[in-house]
């Protein structure tokens, strides 16, 4: 094989995983997003509450994308 084939595979995989990835990530932010809103609303009534609890849940979605994105980098430049 070679070494220009062994590129495209490695390319290759390394789009299909990001792919996955991002499908996926992008299915759990619209679950997050709908669900959690609903379950604060059913949860807590008090607007000051619903602030804090809104910004807690806003700095998690934040870091969870952060991390994500360090783990498709690392990835994305194994396979290269």
């Amino acid at each position: 094989m070679a070494l220009i084939d062994l590129h495209e595979t490695a390319r290759g995989f390394a789009n299909r995983a990001v792919s996955k990835v991002v499908v996926a990530y992008a299915s759990f932010a619209a679950i997050w997003i709908v669900l959690s809103d609903q379950l604060v609303a059913a949860i807590f009534t008090d607007p000051q509450s619903i602030l804090w609890v809104s910004m807690i849940k806003g700095w998690v979605f934040v870091a969870v994308t952060t991390a994500l994105l360090a783990v498709l980098v690392r990835r994305y430049l194994k396979a290269l």
